[in-house]
């Protein structure tokens, strides 16, 4: 038994979740989910059950498994190299002792690298469709988009912007990095058509009223699943650095898609540390070969080619 321990959005859950379910399909056992994360978090809620996943919600009888009071514990025994009923993400690189682990195990950590679920990507992509059919409003934006030389924008504001821890760690992508994503694309791409996804829709009518052919996708405010799904199916992506847009250009089932992304998805914290690790992101994104970053500017990849690609959130 595979137990994950669920926390952030819906970004961050999908990450959980098919790290968790890869790791399952591995060992060939079954996936559970806790939830108690959200039973005191006010901002965020459990937001997969609106697509096809594979996994059972756990309740108290499976969580005495792993009793809170030992979890301590069992982080120094992880670290002491220990046998652990917990598996904690100890750094944001993929944990080459993953699919190495015993059950029963709980999963607690972000795990925010295709590394972890890559093997089983054709069942993720499964996994992240939708149970429910689009309503008549979200069908007609996925037929435009179908029909179109589609380039999703996704501008994320909203937490990153209004809460000044998060815009400490993660900063937010500015006007001239989108600018510049649209000019590669307005270069590269014949007659796109521009849909955006936003926490700031208002912001991105203001900044982006210079674009023809753009249409804002404002009616799923409440339903962030309807928006990755109507984001998978877009040509060319320009993401911000989001966990939140990063599925939605990994879902895309465009094989010649552009996917721009922003080289930081965090604030420098230290001029050294930022070097190394950008360094350390693209000869990631070059030795794994699916596809090469055809274009690196000053603030950004670019990327070319393949359904599957490697983001450079973490390598």
């Amino acid at each position: 038994m595979i137990c994950i321990h669920l926390k952030g959005g819906l970004g961050n859950q999908m990450f959980q979740y098919a790290a968790g379910r890869a790791l399952a399909d591995h060992i060939k056992t079954d996936l559970y989910l806790d939830l108690t994360t959200y039973q005191t978090d006010k901002i965020r809620k459990f937001e997969l059950l609106d697509f096809n996943i594979r996994a059972e919600i756990a309740d108290e009888n499976i969580l005495k498994g792993w009793p809170i009071k030992y979890k301590k514990i069992n982080k120094i025994f992880q670290k002491l190299g220990l046998r652990s009923k917990y598996h904690f993400e100890l750094s944001y690189n993929f944990d080459p002792n993953y699919f190495n682990l015993k059950v029963p195990v709980m999963l607690d950590g972000f795990y925010q690298s295709e590394k972890y679920f890559l093997k089983y990507k054709e069942s993720i992509f499964n996994d992240f469709t939708l149970i429910d059919p689009l309503d008549p409003e979200n069908l007609n934006t996925l037929n435009k988009i179908k029909r179109s030389e589609s380039v999703m924008i996704h501008v994320r504001r909203g937490d990153y912007v209004n809460n000044p821890i998060n815009l400490q760690i993660h900063g937010i992508c500015d006007i001239d990095y989108y600018k510049k994503g649209i000019e590669l694309i307005l270069n590269k791409i014949k007659n796109p058509s521009f849909f955006v996804f936003s926490d700031d829709i208002n912001w991105c009518k203001s900044n982006f009223r210079y674009l023809n052919n753009v249409s804002y996708i404002e009616n799923n405010e409440n339903e962030p699943s309807k928006d990755i799904y109507l984001m998978s199916h877009c040509k060319h992506f320009i993401i911000a650095n989001s966990s939140f847009s990063w599925w939605g250009a990994w879902l895309g089932n465009s094989y010649t898609k552009l996917v721009i992304s922003p080289k930081k998805w965090f604030v420098d914290l230290h001029p050294i540390f930022s070097f190394m690790l950008n360094l350390v992101k693209f000869i990631y994104v070059k030795e794994n070969g699916l596809e090469e970053a055809i274009y690196r500017g000053t603030d950004y990849w670019v990327f070319e080619g393949s359904r599957s690609w490697h983001s450079c959130k973490r390598a």
